[in-house]
């Protein structure tokens, strides 16, 4: 599909419909007001990313500093033709920085009119000029991030971000590129498209839609309202899919359990300890933040459903980044090849080349579970299960292992993998020896 430059009248339909974005022109010539009750610090800065200047509001707890107690941060994404303004009187995140004790980031997107005026994020299939210019947001995302915890007090293991609509496609993909950082996601009426790439690490995710949305299709599907053309025309996937991907991702069961009430139809997935994932259709809602404000006087109502910011930041609360604990094989090895490894509680790392982002570890029964890195030649985005044995009595070997899975379609199927037979070191890994483990000193030293 070809994308034309957008239209004066184009932005303008972006403005109103795929997000509602209602007083934007009006927004960007007040300032900034206390309309949400008490802010806390209140700072507009800005930032140099790939020779462009990148905006961002940024609500502090008061007295809030360096030596302060490290605080979550929170990034809120605008939806396509909004702004930091919008997203901020949208959504009322900021009612939470003195109750919460947080920091809140609302980001600028990009654009071609004036400025702070229809901007909007690269979130891959969308959205508009963000997208057609190939703007890079992760990278603007990532500096955003490190200025605000070089500046303030920030808990790196909790850092979150959520956004509606374009913000909401944005920050999956923030989650899937920043996965090291992110500690979870929250998409409000955002989409996946069926080839995202799994992300590094584990990132909990909580994905908000309304069931009468036409912008974001519940049952996926090409865009829908007059903002359509902002797309590149890949036809969105079904709502719960953000949740199939990220349990896929994070190692979570394939089959969640459901609920339908009278408000809501929600699914849930199983998934490793510390880790969530979760999708809640609101019915009665279009494209909108549930239990947020309008965006316009054309805009979908948000309803009383749900207060989608208190539910996304108590998942945010109960889901800091997760790191999988308990490994007893951390440090430098190498094996009866001389080959080196590296091992910490998330990565197994075997010579240059393999990479095994952990899941989890179960040490009582001595094995755990990665997902492959995209990068590792043969068996990319796939399941390894990898089961190990002391080996006492046999110096300089202190325990061996066997790579009992490595290309299982899931982190389910690769957990019901059988053990290997520890009682036949010698052939039972598949028929093959345990590969024995040696400090590698050199390393260490």
């Amino acid at each position: 599909m070809t994308i034309r430059p957008m239209t004066w009248l184009c932005a303008a339909v972006l403005a109103a419909t795929l997000l509602p974005t209602a007083s934007i022109a009006n927004a960007q010539r007040r300032p900034i007001r206390d309309r949400l009750g008490n802010r806390g610090g209140e700072q507009e800065q800005s930032l140099q990313v790939d020779g462009r200047t990148r905006s961002y509001v940024l609500r502090t707890p008061r007295g809030h500093n360096t030596r302060s107690t490290p605080a979550p941060l929170v990034i809120v994404l605008h939806g396509g033709g909004g702004n930091a303004e919008n997203a901020e009187r949208m959504t009322g995140f900021t009612r939470l920085v003195e109750r919460e004790r947080l920091l809140v980031a609302y980001p600028n997107g990009t654009g071609r009119q004036a400025r702070n005026m229809l901007l909007t994020w690269n979130a891959g299939h969308c959205c508009a000029s963000a997208m057609q210019d190939q703007v890079n947001d992760v990278a603007f995302i990532d500096t955003l991030i490190s200025k605000v915890s070089r500046e303030y007090a920030v808990d790196a293991s909790r850092i979150y971000v959520t956004g509606m609509s374009n913000g909401g496609m944005m920050s999956h993909r923030i989650g899937r590129e920043l996965s090291h950082r992110i500690a979870a996601i929250a998409p409000v009426v955002g989409a996946v498209f069926g080839d995202e790439p799994p992300a590094s690490s584990p990132v909990s995710a909580i994905a908000i839609n309304g069931l009468l949305d036409e912008s974001v299709p519940a049952n996926g599907g090409p865009p829908g309202g007059p903002a359509k053309g902002q797309w590149d025309g890949t036809p969105a996937r079904p709502n719960v899919d953000q949740g199939n991907f990220w349990a896929r991702s994070n190692g979570c069961t394939a089959t969640p359990a459901s609920s339908d009430t009278r408000l809501a139809i929600t699914w849930r997935w199983s998934c490793p300890t510390g880790l969530g994932v979760e999708v809640h259709q609101v019915k009665n809602v279009g494209h909108a933040w549930p239990g947020g404000q309008r965006g316009s006087a054309r805009g979908d109502d948000p309803g009383n459903a749900m207060n989608a910011t208190e539910v996304i930041w108590a998942f945010f609360k109960a889901h800091p980044k997760s790191r999988a604990t308990g490994s007893p094989l951390r440090g430098a090895w190498r094996d009866d090849y001389n080959v080196r490894y590296a091992i910490s509680d998330t990565l197994f790392r075997q010579g240059a080349r393999l990479r095994y982002h952990v899941l989890s570890w179960d040490v009582a029964e001595q094995f755990l579970i990665a997902r492959n890195d995209a990068s590792n030649p043969a068996d990319r985005g796939l399941y390894t299960r990898i089961d190990w044995m002391e080996l006492p009595g046999m110096p300089p070997y202190t325990w061996a292992y066997c790579l009992t899975a490595y290309r299982a379609p899931s982190a389910d199927s690769a957990r019901a993998t059988p053990p290997a037979d520890r009682s036949n070191p010698r052939k039972g890994c598949n028929g093959f020896p345990f590969t024995r483990m040696a400090r590698d000193t050199a390393a260490a030293g």
